[in-house]
């Protein structure tokens, strides 16, 4: 915001006063460097709060959701590593100012200070990400290396969604037999409809098989055997065999 001044009015005699002078905001106009500092800041805002938005819609979606041991994760050393991160932002202000007020070698001390606060965080996460590597959590066509043996989670899970798979279908052939029933009532009609009696026999005979392997999964998830777990996870969800892969679904592991 500029704002124009004169000097001096017009003098006597005609002669104009000095031309006006501008006087802008102290914060006007931003520099180059601090405005794109600033788009830089607020794209890592937007990209981070998609990723934080994400995370609460899956995990409030989520059945069961594991355990930090689950996915390798050590929070003592996540926490030591956020308190890094916070230290170096700090000594980089002290940086700042002491570049402020020409303190050059205090100004130095807190760069050095900031470079190496940097290392020790890329040290930690090098730490983290090979044990995440170790574990083969990483991505890997098809779905990357991580599939692990299911625990008593995954069969809880299973069990509830067996048992919700049960009722409808025990509700299914309810109905279908009371159908057949109705038809077959009247001579006639069932005469009329044999064919009908028959597909709809089928469709009761499809559904009874489809309740006979839920009722097994069920058996299998009501185990606590971790083996019986991995079958089961394999049969659910199998995973194809890799040359040189160390997971094939659980199975090849005792």
């Amino acid at each position: 915001m500029a704002i124009a001044t004169t000097g001096h009015d017009i003098h006597a005699g005609g002669h104009h006063g000095h031309p006006p002078k501008l006087q802008y905001h102290p914060g006007l106009p931003i520099p180059n460097g601090k405005l794109f500092m600033w788009l830089f800041l607020s794209t890592e805002i937007m990209f981070f709060a998609a990723l934080i938005g994400v995370f609460i819609v899956i995990r409030f979606g989520a059945t069961v959701w594991p355990a930090p041991h689950q996915v390798h994760l050590s929070e003592p050393i996540g926490a030591f590593n956020t308190f890094v991160l916070i230290c170096s932002s700090v000594s980089v202000v002290l940086a700042l100012e002491a570049a402020k007020i020409n303190q050059a070698q205090q100004a130095k001390m807190w760069i050095v200070t900031t470079l190496l606060l940097g290392g020790v965080f890329l040290g930690v996460k090098m730490y983290e990400y090979n044990a995440k590597f170790a574990h083969g959590i990483y991505p890997e066509y098809p779905r990357s290396r991580i599939y692990e043996k299911p625990d008593l989670h995954f069969g809880s899970a299973v069990r509830g969604r067996a048992t919700a798979l049960l009722t409808g279908f025990t509700t299914q052939v309810s109905d279908i037999q009371a159908e057949i029933t109705e038809i077959k009532s009247d001579a006639e009609a069932a005469t009329n409809r044999a064919d009908d009696i028959t597909a709809l026999e089928e469709r009761a005979n499809e559904i009874s098989a489809n309740m006979a392997i839920v009722k097994r999964l069920q058996d299998e998830s009501a185990a606590t055997d971790e083996r019986k777990l991995a079958f089961l996870a394999a049969e659910i969800m199998p995973m194809p065999l890799s040359e040189g892969s160390a997971h094939a679904g659980g199975l090849n592991e005792e």
